[in-house]
Parts: C-alpha cells; sequence; structure tokens
C-alpha cells in the first residue's frame, strides 16, 4: 500500500525536551509541502475528489473532505494533517484507482505521530 522511504534508519535520534525525534522528522516542512500537494490535486479535480469521497464513505461511513491549510493560520495546518490522517486508508485507496504515486511514504505517516504530541 504505501511505499517506503529510502532514507537510512540509523540511531541518530535528536533529543528535545524530551522527545526524540529521528533525523527524518526535522524536515516537516518537505512532508507538509507532500500534504498540501496531494490536497490541492484532489480538491481541483471532480473525478479525483468523487473517488476519494466514495473510499472514504466506504471506509468511514462518513462524508468527509480534505481540509487544505491557511499559511497564516497555525491552526489550519493541525487541521489539514489531523483530516489527512484519518483518511489514510481510503486515501491510499483513491491514489491507486487514479493511478497516482503515493508520495507519502510510512516514515512520513511516522512524522505524523511525533507532530500529535505537540
Amino acid at each position: 500500500d504505501v511505499e517506503e522511504c529510502s532514507e537510512d534508519d540509523g540511531d541518530d535520534d535528536e533529543v528535545y525536551d524530551d522527545v526524540i525525534f529521528p533525523p527524518y522528522a526535522l524536515n516537516i516542512n518537505a512532508i507538509i509541502t507532500k500534504v498540501r500537494n496531494i490536497v490541492r490535486m484532489f480538491r481541483r479535480s471532480p473525478l479525483k475528489s468523487e473517488t476519494l469521497k466514495k473510499y472514504i464513505n466506504e471506509h468511514l461511513g462518513n462524508n468527509l473532505n480534505l481540509i487544505l491549510d491557511c499559511k497564516t493560520r497555525w491552526n489550519s495546518l493541525i487541521s489539514m494533517i489531523d483530516r489527512f490522517s484519518t483518511v489514510r486508508k481510503p486515501l491510499c485507496k483513491a491514489m491507486i484507482d487514479i493511478n497516482m504515486s503515493i508520495e507519502i511514504c510510512e516514515r512520513d505517516w511516522q512524522v505524523f505521530k511525533i507532530f500529535y504530541l505537540f
């Protein structure tokens, strides 16, 4: 389902205030850019959006939409990542259906989990 990142898995973790951040988590801007691009892609195409909605409704039983953040409102970033994480499985299925490569790798999903700590 989800492709693996090709980065090194070494024990080069950094510690900030008793929270251990793996090195790949420190490049959060690149991950956020990936998320924004995927959200924009689904929001711009009615066909892609309908495909995603179908899988969200099947998997979650809700009619949820992806949220695009507003860069001047930091709280909207949290909402975008929260919704993106909530619809992870339907999103991956929709991307397969529309023949899109899945740009978010397993390590990126792990960064989202770290993101929730704050």
